[in-house]
C-alpha cells in the first residue's frame, strides 16, 4: 500500500505522472513493435489512431479499450489545459466504464469456473484502476493547489466531485470483494488464490477510502454538514490500520492520516499527538523515510501554527531543520514549502507586533518576486491577513497583492484603483513598479469594453498610452515586448471604434514606433507580430492588396499567423471587390478571380489539414475557412466576373461541410439569390426562401432572413459610398421583394400566436421586427436616391412614422429612428432642389428638415444613455449643417424677419466650444471644426 501525499513536488518541478497501468500492447511481431515504438517516442496522437485502426480491423475489444483508457490517462496528466485534461480524464473513464461492463458481461456468460472467476477478479481490478486513477490522478491539480494554498485556490467543486465519485468506486470494490470473499470462505472447492485477493481488495479499497473520505471533508467548507462524519469515518478507517504490525508503511502512514483528520476537526492536541506517533524511532531511523518524516514534521508546524500556537510552530520548524538537515536541504520541503512556512508564522505574529509584520510582508515579497506558483502562494498568503484589516492601513506590498488579487479575479475597476496607488508610492526601480503598470493598463482595456462613446476612447487611449511608457521606459521588463505590440493593438481597437483619420495617424505612427522606424523605440517586438500589425494597418487604411501581400509574409513563429492566412485571401477579394470590380476590364477580373478563388481553397485545404488543433483554433479555423467560401462566391457572383455557376459551387460547399457555420447562411443565401439571377433564374433564388420558411423553425427563419436582410443593407450602403447607384438600385429592388416577404412571414407567424395569452412578448418582438424591416427598406431607398421619385422615401417615412411631424404637432411619442430619417431624407431632397436652380421649393423643403433635426435632437437630449449623446451630437451637427444651407435662402424668401442661420451656428459652436465640449466625439468635432472655418470663426 502506497500513500499519495508528496505530489506536492509535482506543481513545481513540472514532472508529469504517468499511469499506474503500463499501456503494455498485446499485438505479435512488427505490430507490438511498431504500437511499442510510438509509445516510446511518446506519438500519442498516432498511437491512439493506431488502436482505432486496430478497433476497426477486429482486434481485441476488451483490450483495445484497456490500452486506450490508460493512454487518455497518460495524455490528460500531460496536457497543460484544464479543460483538455478534463475532455482527456473523460474520454479515459468512458472507456474504463465501458470495459467494466464488457467483461462483467463476459464473466456473467463465462461457463468454466477458472475463467469466470479470472473474468470477475478483473472487473474489480479494473475499477480499482478507475478509482486511482480519478483520485491520485485527474483531481490531482486542484488537490494539490488546495493543499499548498492553504485552501485560498483550487477548485473545492470539482475536487468534492471527484472525490466523492472515488470513494464511491472503493466503496463497491469493497462489498463485491467481500460478498465474494464471504462465498469463496464457504465454497466446498475453496479457491486459495480468489480468496487471497479478494481480501487485499477488500483491505487496499478500505484504506483509499479512508484517504478520499478526508480529501472530501478538506475539500468541503468549513459547516458542512457531511465533513465532520467523514472525518470521523476516516479517522476509525486509519484507526485499525495504525494497530497493523504486518505493513509498516500503511501503519505509519495511517498516524500521519489520523492527525491530519483531527487537525481538520479542530482538535491540535489530538491531531499533534498522532502526529508524533508518526515519527516512530524505527521510521526516523529508516533512511528510505526521509521523505516520508520531513512532511510529518511539516504538518506538526501546520498544526501548531493553524491553531495560533506561533512558538511551537517555529519550534517544530526548527526541529526539523535539526533532524536532517541535508535530506532537508535536497527536499522540495525545504527548498520551497518551509520559506513559505516562516513567512506565514511571521505575519500571523505581525497582527500584534508591527515590526514583525514588516518583516513577514518582506519575506513574502522576497518569495513572490521567485515569480511561477510563489505568486500564487503569497497572494493567497497576505491575502487572507488583509481581509480583517483597514484597507486604508495598508503597507506598499499589501496594496500589491489587494491589487493582483482583484485583477486575478476580474474585478478590473478595484484592481484599477489599487495599481495605480501603488505605482504612485513605490519606485520605478522596484521589479513590481512596470507590471503594476502593465496590469494597469490592461485593467483600463478591461474597463473600456463596458464603455460606449468619449468614454470607452478615453480608457483606451489610456491603456495604449500605459504599454507605450512600459515598452519605452522599462528595457529590461520581461514583458517589455508584449507591452509594445499592445500598445499598437490598442490604437488599432480605438481606431475601429472611432474611425478618424487622426485615430488612423496615430496606428500609422505607432505601427512604424513597433518596427523601430519611429524616433521612440528601435525593435520592439517580433518581427512576426509586427508584420501581422502592419498587415492589419494596411487592411484598416483600405490598401486591400498591399493587406494581402504583407498578410501572407506573416511567419509561422506568429501566434496570429492563421488569422494571417485567411487574412491573405481575404483582402485579395476585397480588394477586387472593393476596388477594381468597375474600374478594371472583364479579362483582368476573371483573371483575379481565378487567382482569389485559388488562395482561398488553398487557405481552406490548409485550415483542413491543421492536425489535432487546440479547441478555438479548431473553432477559427472552420469560422474563416466558411467565410472565405462565401466571399469568394460573391466575387465570383459580380455582373462583371459572371461566374455565378461556379459561385453556386462554393455555396454548395460551404453549405455541405460547413454546415456548424450557421452565423453564414444569411450571407450564404444572399449570394446565392445574385449567382442565380445572373443565370436568368430569380425564381430559383426565391424558391430557396421558401424552402428555408418550410424547412426550418420559425427562429431560425427569423435569424437567416434578417442576417440576409442586414448583409444586403451594407452592401447598398457600399454601393452608394463607391457611386455605383444603378447597382444600389438593383440591390435596393431585390431588397424590396425580400423584405416583402420576410414580413409576410412574420406577419403569418403573429397571426398564429394571436389567440395564445402567454405569447404577448413574442408578438410585441415580431411587430419590432416588421417595424425595423420597414425601416431598413425605408432607408435603402432614400440612400438608392430617388428609386421611387424624389419624394418617394420622404413619402415611406411619413408613412412609417403616420403623420407629418411638421404640421402635427401634438403626439404623445415618435420613432426617432423614421424622424432622423424624414430629416435626412427632406435635406437631400432641398440639397437637390437648390441644386436644380429651384430655390423656393428647396427654402420650403430645407425649413421642414431644420424641424425635423430639431426634433430628433431633442428627443436623444432625453436619453441618458452615451451612445444616445453621440446621435444628439450627430443630429447637432446635421440641422446646423441645414441651416448654414438655409441662410441665404431665408435672407431671400423671408423679407419680413429673416433669421440669421449662420449667427445662430456661430453661437452654438462658440458656447459648446467655451464649456469645452466634446462635441460627442473627436470625428464629429472635426466636422465642426471646419464649419467654423468656412463661417470665418477662429479656432
Amino acid at each position: 500500500m502506497t500513500f499519495r501525499r508528496g505530489l506536492l513536488c509535482v506543481v513545481f518541478c513540472g514532472t508529469a505522472m504517468l499511469a499506474s497501468d503500463a499501456l503494455v500492447l498485446a499485438q505479435s511481431g512488427r505490430e507490438e513493435a511498431f504500437a511499442k515504438g510510438l509509445q516510446r517516442r511518446a506519438l500519442y496522437r498516432l498511437l491512439e489512431q493506431y488502436l482505432e485502426e486496430q478497433e476497426a480491423s477486429g482486434g481485441d475489444p476488451l483490450l483495445i479499450k484497456e490500452q486506450q483508457a490508460a493512454l487518455h490517462d497518460v495524455q490528460a496528466q500531460q496536457s497543460g489545459d484544464e479543460r483538455e485534461r478534463d475532455k482527456l480524464f473523460g474520454k479515459a473513464k468512458q472507456r474504463y466504464r465501458e470495459l467494466i461492463d464488457a467483461v462483467a458481461k463476459r464473466a456473467g456468460d463465462e461457463n468454466d469456473t477458472k475463467a469466470k472467476t479470472g473474468l470477475r477478479l478483473r472487473v474489480l481490478n479494473l475499477k480499482l484502476s478507475l478509482a486511482q486513477m480519478i483520485w491520485q490522478r485527474e483531481a490531482f491539480n486542484q488537490l494539490n493547489y488546495l493543499e499548498i494554498t492553504n485552501k485560498q485556490r483550487g477548485n473545492r467543486e470539482k475536487i468534492a466531485r471527484l472525490m466523492r465519485e472515488a470513494t464511491d468506486l472503493f466503496f463497491e470494490i469493497y462489498n463485491e470483494s467481500s460478498t465474494w470473499s464471504a462465498e469463496l470462505e464457504k465454497s466446498p472447492e475453496f479457491d486459495a488464490t480468489a480468496f487471497a485477493e479478494t481480501e487485499q481488495l477488500k483491505e487496499y479499497s478500505t484504506y483509499q477510502m479512508a484517504w478520499t473520505s478526508y480529501y472530501l471533508a478538506y475539500a468541503l467548507p468549513e459547516g458542512d454538514k457531511d465533513r465532520e462524519g467523514l472525518l470521523k469515518d476516516a479517522i476509525a478507517k486509519f484507526t485499525n490500520f495504525a494497530k497493523r504490525e504486518d505493513d509498516f508503511q500503511a501503519k505509519w502512514e495511517s498516524f500521519k492520516g489520523i492527525g491530519m483528520c483531527y487537525r481538520e476537526l479542530g482538535d491540535a492536541t489530538q491531531a499533534v499527538e498522532n502526529l508524533r506517533k508518526a515519527l516512530n524511532e524505527k521510521v526516523l531511523s529508516n533512511p528510505d523515510l526521509v521523505p516520508f518524516c520531513i512532511t510529518v514534521h511539516y504538518e506538526i508546524a501546520q498544526t501548531y501554527l493553524a491553531g495560533g500556537k506561533f512558538a511551537e510552530a517555529r519550534q517544530a520548524v526548527e526541529e526539523l531543520r535539526k533532524w536532517n538537515p541535508e535530506g532537508l536541504k535536497e527536499s522540495f520541503h525545504g527548498q520551497h514549502l518551509l520559506p513559505l512556512l516562516d513567512a506565514r508564522i511571521t505575519l500571523a505574529e505581525g497582527q500584534t507586533d508591527p515590526a514583525k509584520r514588516e518583516a513577514g510582508l518582506e519575506m513574502m515579497r522576497q518569495l513572490w518576486l521567485r515569480g511561477g506558483i510563489w505568486t500564487e502562494l503569497v497572494a493567497s498568503e497576505v491575502g487572507k491577513l488583509i481581509a480583517k484589516k483597514d484597507m486604508a492601513d495598508l503597507k506598499p506590498f499589501e496594496i500589491w497583492i489587494v491589487a493582483s488579487e482583484a485583477f486575478t479575479g476580474e474585478k478590473y475597476e478595484e484592481a484599477a484603483k489599487y495599481f495605480e496607488q501603488y505605482v504612485k508610492i513605490v519606485p520605478t526601480s522596484d521589479p513590481t513598479h512596470p507590471v503594476a503598470k502593465y496590469n494597469l493598463a490592461r485593467c483600463y482595456d478591461k474597463l473600456s469594453e463596458k464603455l460606449d462613446g468619449s468614454a470607452k476612447e478615453r480608457l483606451m487611449i489610456m491603456s495604449a498610452n500605459g504599454f507605450q511608457e512600459i515598452a519605452e521606459k522599462f528595457p529590461t521588463f520581461e514583458s517589455r515586448d508584449q507591452a509594445a505590440q499592445a500598445c499598437v493593438k490598442m490604437w488599432e481597437k480605438i481606431h475601429a471604434a472611432n474611425s478618424t483619420p487622426e485615430n488612423l495617424q496615430r496606428f500609422t505612427d505607432m505601427v512604424a514606433w513597433l518596427a523601430g522606424k519611429g524616433p521612440a523605440v528601435q525593435q520592439n517586438g517580433s518581427a512576426a507580430e509586427t508584420q501581422w500589425l502592419l498587415a492589419r494597418l494596411l487592411k484598416h487604411q483600405g490598401k486591400f492588396d498591399e493587406a494581402a501581400v504583407a498578410f501572407a509574409k506573416v511567419t509561422t513563429d506568429s501566434e496570429n499567423y492563421y488569422e494571417a492566412m485567411f487574412e491573405a485571401p481575404n483582402c485579395f477579394a476585397l480588394d477586387i471587390l472593393q476596388n477594381k470590380v468597375d474600374r478594371i476590364s472583364a479579362d483582368q477580373l476573371k483573371r483575379l478571380a481565378d487567382e482569389a478563388v485559388t488562395k482561398i481553397e488553398s487557405f481552406v485545404s490548409l485550415a483542413a489539414g491543421v492536425n489535432n488543433p487546440p479547441a478555438e483554433l479548431r473553432k477559427s479555423l472552420r469560422e474563416n475557412a466558411a467565410k472565405l467560401l462565401v466571399t469568394g462566391a460573391e466575387l465570383l457572383s459580380q455582373k462583371e466576373i459572371q461566374q455565378f455557376a461556379r459561385g453556386l459551387k462554393l455555396i454548395e460547399r460551404y453549405q455541405q461541410e460547413y454546415q456548424d457555420q450557421s452565423g453564414l447562411l444569411g450571407a450564404a443565401l444572399k449570394v446565392k439569390i445574385y449567382c442565380y439571377q445572373g443565370l436568368g433564374q430569380l425564381d430559383k433564388a426565391y424558391e430557396e426562401i421558401e424552402k428555408l420558411i418550410q424547412s426550418s423553425s420559425p427562429e431560425i427563419v427569423i435569424a437567416v432572413l434578417q442576417d440576409l436582410f442586414v448583409d444586403i443593407t451594407e452592401e447598398i450602403r457600399q454601393l452608394v459610398s463607391r457611386g455605383m447607384m444603378d447597382r444600389a438600385r438593383e440591390r435596393v429592388a431585390m431588397a424590396d421583394t425580400i423584405g416583402g416577404r420576410f414580413q409576410d412571414f412574420l406577419i403569418k407567424k403573429k397571426a398564429g400566436l394571436a389567440n395564445q395569452p402567454s405569447a404577448s412578448k413574442e408578438i410585441a418582438t415580431i411587430d419590432g421586427q416588421i417595424e425595423t424591416v420597414k425601416g431598413q427598406l425605408a432607408e435603402l431607398h432614400m440612400q438608392a436616391r430617388d428609386l421611387d421619385g424624389p419624394t418617394g422615401a420622404i413619402a415611406r417615412y411619413t408613412g412609417l412614422i403616420g403623420f407629418d411631424p411638421y404640421t402635427h404637432t401634438k403626439y404623445e411619442t415618435i420613432n426617432l429612428f423614421y424622424l432622423q430619417g424624414l430629416a435626412a431624407s427632406t435635406q437631400y431632397y432641398g440639397q437637390q432642389l437648390l441644386e436644380k436652380g429651384q430655390r423656393k421649393e428647396a427654402y420650403d423643403a430645407l425649413l421642414r428638415s431644420v424641424k425635423y433635426w430639431d426634433l430628433v435632437s431633442d428627443g436623444y437630449a432625453a436619453s441618458p444613455d452615451e451612445d444616445m449623446k453621440r446621435k444628439q451630437w450627430e443630429a447637432h451637427y446635421e440641422r446646423c449643417a441645414v441651416r448654414v444651407d438655409l441662410h441665404d435662402l431665408e435672407q431671400e424668401f423671408n423679407k419680413t424677419n429673416p433669421m440669421d442661420y449662420k449667427q445662430e451656428v456661430k453661437g452654438f459652436i462658440l458656447l459648446n466650444r467655451s464649456s469645452k465640449s466634446s462635441f460627442g466625439g473627436p470625428d464629429i468635432k472635426v466636422k465642426f471644426d471646419r464649419m467654423a472655418d468656412s463661417l470665418g470663426l477662429a479656432r
